[in-house]
């Protein structure tokens, strides 16, 4: 093509959110997060009934909620019309595949998102007597944990959007950094 007779091609700005997306296990009848109630399927509590908290001294019920501050981002983003990307890693898990599916019909972007085989982090919810949120967070060994640089950012990106435990953890901080090495972490 000649000089000035080619058309050009408008190339849509794009903010990227990275960081993790989880699955909020949060007390019967508390709010929810970005997804709603769900369960993956054939599993106990499918349909998004409560399943029954596992031990380590929790009562009550549990509610899975589709959750993690950046996938919250993402799906705002989305939600409101802007372009947005995810840029994380999901397990390949009915969590992932819901976490997917979530942020696609959520107008998100979902080309930058990597797979893998490991599950999905969980991050325990529970309220105090004073009423604040306390975190319990499952992460090791999970997809979340198992992200990889996949390389430079698409030339239409404006703007990056990077938090919450993206930036406390393996790989997204220097090794010895991430956690008490038992499993999870606290917070308050």
């Amino acid at each position: 093509m000649q000089r000035g007779t080619a058309r050009r091609r408008r190339i849509r700005a794009v903010i990227v959110v990275g960081g993790e997306a989880l699955v909020d296990l949060v007390p019967a009848g508390g709010s929810g997060g970005a997804g709603g109630a769900l369960a993956p399927a054939g599993s106990a509590g499918a349909g998004g009934a409560p399943v029954a908290a596992g031990s380590g001294g929790v009562g009550g019920t549990l509610v899975p909620r589709l959750g993690g501050g950046p996938f919250n981002v993402a799906v705002a983003l989305g939600r409101l019309g802007a372009p947005a990307a995810m840029r994380a890693r999901l397990s390949t898990d009915a969590f992932g595949t819901a976490q997917l599916t979530h942020l696609a019909a959520s107008g998100v972007d979902t080309s930058l998102v990597r797979r893998g085989p490991e599950p999905t982090a969980l991050a325990m919810a529970s309220v105090g007597a004073d009423g604040s949120a306390g975190y319990t967070f499952y992460t090791v060994g999970t997809a979340t944990v198992g992200f990889a640089d996949p390389g430079l950012l698409p030339p239409s990106v404006v703007a990056v959007s990077i938090g919450s435990l993206g930036l406390l953890l393996e790989p997204g901080v220097h090794a010895g950094r991430s956690g008490d090495g038992g499993g999870h972490h606290r917070r308050r």
